[in-house]
């Protein structure tokens, strides 16, 4: 059960697991309440974002609510590149029309 459960994680978060309960003595470590892995696999899900995942640590509040493409701990997916090449061209675009009304009043 232990491993299908560890299935659904990224590298990234196996590896944080691996060298919590490294640095952890035996005796302290102890297997996830129900509650703790359901809020753990909770904050799994919200960290999806449409280009990609939210790569902050369980537990840490997002300091950029809904701006993720402004975020630092954004990891794109490469198949994601070309959407992100979208919104620029949507940006640049606005831009230039923004800039154009301006130069006409």
């Amino acid at each position: 059960m232990e491993i299908l459960r560890l299935a659904g994680l990224r590298r990234e978060e196996l590896v944080e697991l691996i060298h919590l309960s490294v640095r952890l003595p035996p005796t302290e470590y102890r297997r996830p309440t129900d509650e703790e892995w359901s809020d753990f696999q909770e904050h799994v899900d919200k960290r999806k974002v449409e280009l990609g995942s939210c790569g902050r640590l369980c537990g840490t509040p997002c300091a950029h609510e809904h701006a993720c493409i402004r975020c630092p701990m954004l990891s794109i997916k490469p198949k994601m590149l070309p959407r992100l090449d979208e919104l620029e061209a949507d940006l640049l675009a606005r831009s230039s029309t923004r800039d154009r009304r301006r130069l006409a009043r």
